[in-house]
């Protein structure tokens, strides 16, 4: 989905939620958009 730009996880930076690969060191959780599915309406992997 556009929040988590298909990759199905967004790294917690402040107060937004940001995909972003490259900062290891933010922890990452799964995108509450699209469940970590990637894409929004997609019930499976």
């Amino acid at each position: 989905c556009p929040e988590c730009d298909g990759a199905g996880f967004v790294r917690k930076s402040g107060a937004t939620l940001r995909a972003n690969a490259a900062r290891k060191d933010q922890s990452q959780i799964v995108c509450p958009r699209c469940n970590g599915l990637g894409k929004l309406g997609q019930i499976d992997k």
